[in-house]
């Protein structure tokens, strides 16, 4: 799995016009990142794409919250990987979950793990939910 990388910037000469629209841009970032966690991260948005999502997204004619297409296309396409790494992480302690409680059962086990945790049964879907998943919306957009 990619690890995920941070990166920090220092910038010489930043004077005070540029600092306030780089915080401005910063805060419409943040909308579309709250915007997509919101909308996408249910377990109807689980079977598309990114690309699906985006291109619905603009269908529907998304102003990006004041960004740049660009910027917004990119902030999506970062939300919703973070969304797909949450969804993998909850995937772990449900995982070790049916490792402790089918025990005797190999076959059981193995049909439990191959199941997408949250499309699965009620039992399955039960304790994704208390490993962290964000819930959400219904639908890709």
């Amino acid at each position: 799995m990619a690890e995920k990388v941070t990166r920090v910037l220092h910038s010489q000469g930043l004077n005070r016009d540029k600092y306030d629209r780089l915080a401005r841009i910063a805060v419409l970032c943040g909308q579309v990142r709250a915007d997509a966690w919101q909308r996408c991260s249910g377990v109807s948005t689980v079977l598309f794409s990114p690309y699906e999502i985006r291109d619905a997204w603009m269908a529907e004619g998304c102003d990006w919250h004041g960004l740049p297409a660009r910027l917004g296309k990119a902030t999506l396409a970062d939300a919703l990987g973070n969304i797909a790494a949450a969804r993998e992480a909850a995937k772990v302690p449900v995982k070790k979950a049916i490792r402790h409680r089918i025990r005797g059962d190999k076959i059981e086990r193995e049909r439990l793990y191959s199941l997408p945790s949250r499309t699965a049964g009620p039992r399955i879907r039960s304790c994704t939910g208390r490993c962290g998943s964000h819930g959400g919306a219904a639908g890709p957009m």
